[in-house]
């Protein structure tokens, strides 16, 4: 397909579906509304004509002081760090008039362009665009997790909601998280004492990565709100800097051109090549007719082991795939993903449903699936072979694993579902 080719796609497909600009249940978009990223070229080429026709220019704190970064941004070094995957982020002053995807297609039009210059996609934990993961948390027992001495050097990073304050206090058999003083779940961002819909999302995950292997110490970042809203010029820097060899993406989403996010696609390709393996949810949209065969972004990328869900909780003698879990030859490998049981939250406040949480819960989706791969390939680098993460996780995927209709099936060492 040639640029023009896909361009007059994207517009034909904006022009049919309103939801590829603002999703119906959510009312969240794919893109930040007021938000470009620009290349270096696209910077000193377009930048002027932006500032001028749009009022807007690089984002700097306190430079918009009505734009949401100016509240709520905990890194304000962004534009500096977004340098490392040769990005700026701009940000235009908020008008009704503004029609970002328009502004993208009429400066593409000028082929030097490229991808260049693109809107600021919006990313979600594990991607269920509708509202998050494939079910809401429900409350478990304890189980007793295995205690060991966390390393001097992560293993394994977590790029997600980070974790709560108190962490200690709710798992003390969590010793081997190493978070930032920034990477906090704040549980309740908008203040109605309610536990936000993706709140602990984080703290569930690298507690499900310790089930599987225990031993691995693990870097928490935070890169989503505890609604399971991030961005790509949110997550490009944190993938930059991240120094474990493996990391776990339980987050994702679709773009407006279907083309993969900049800033996600240049930080990957950086880890890939001082040989990381990275892991990524498949997302949540195989009940949704309108995302069906669309790339799901970052698992969709070839160098990125996207990790579907299958339920394991069922009685068949091939598990079948979780009606949540995307699918097809794009996935590599599925795991359970229905009613997987890991820490969560010993919390006062209630979730939106009223229910509360003793530090244990089952979750559904495929973000559950996906940290279950990336422990295991974690676990396996100090075999003494030498070899890089990502080839322990080509290895992975080499290995002869039972197959059903969908693809391979990864059994885990222990039953982690309810």
């Amino acid at each position: 397909m040639t640029d023009d080719d896909a361009r007059a796609k994207w517009i034909a497909r904006r022009a049919a579906n309103p939801k590829l600009s603002s999703v119906a249940d959510s009312g969240r978009a794919f893109y930040r509304p007021d938000e470009l990223l620009l290349g270096r070229e696209a910077e000193e080429r377009f930048g002027p004509e932006l500032a001028d026709r749009y009022r807007g220019g690089c984002y700097a704190p306190g430079r918009f002081e009505r734009h949401w970064r100016d509240r709520v941004e905990p890194r304000a070094d962004l534009n500096a760090r977004l340098g490392a995957v040769g990005l700026q982020l701009w940000v235009l002053e908020p008008d009704s008039e503004i029609d970002l995807p328009g502004i993208v297609d009429n400066f593409r039009r000028d082929d030097s362009a490229g991808r260049d210059l693109a809107l600021n996609h919006v990313l979600t934990g594990e991607g269920k665009y509708q509202g998050g993961p494939g079910t809401s948390p429900a409350s478990a027992p304890a189980l007793t997790l295995a205690e060991s001495c966390p390393g001097e050097s992560p293993d394994l990073a977590v790029l997600d909601t980070g974790v709560p304050q108190g962490w200690q206090q709710m798992h003390p058999a969590l010793l081997n998280l190493r978070p930032d003083s920034d990477d906090t779940d704040v549980l309740d961002q908008d203040g109605d004492q309610r536990l936000d819909p993706q709140a602990g999302h984080g703290l569930f995950i690298a507690g499900l990565a310790l089930r599987v292997a225990p031993g691995l110490t693990i870097d928490p970042g935070r890169v989503l709100d505890p609604t399971g809203v991030g961005d790509d010029a949110t997550l490009g820097p944190e993938l930059a800097e991240v120094m474990a060899p493996v990391v776990n993406l339980s987050l994702g989403g679709y773009t407006e051109d279907d083309a993969g996010p900049p800033a996600l696609l240049a930080a990957i390709a950086r880890l890939i090549e001082r040989g990381t393996a990275v892991v990524a949810a498949a997302g949540n949209a195989g009940e949704d007719p309108e995302f069906q065969g669309r790339p799901f972004w970052p698992a969709a990328l070839d160098d990125v082991i996207a990790v579907g869900a299958y339920d394991s909780t069922t009685s068949a003698a091939t598990p079948p795939l979780a009606l949540f879990s995307n699918s097809g030859p794009w996935v590599n490998l599925y795991a359970p993903g229905v009613n997987v049981q890991s820490t969560y939250l010993r919390a006062e406040m209630a979730d939106e449903h009223g229910a509360r949480f003793d530090g244990w819960a089952t979750w559904s989706g495929t973000s559950f699936a996906a940290p279950q791969i990336a422990a295991e390939i974690a676990s396996r680098l100090h075999d003494g072979s030498g070899r890089s993460a990502w080839q322990i996780g080509q290895d992975l995927l080499a290995q002869p694993w039972p197959t059903a209709t969908y693809g391979k099936i990864y059994s885990p060492p222990l039953l982690l579902t309810l």
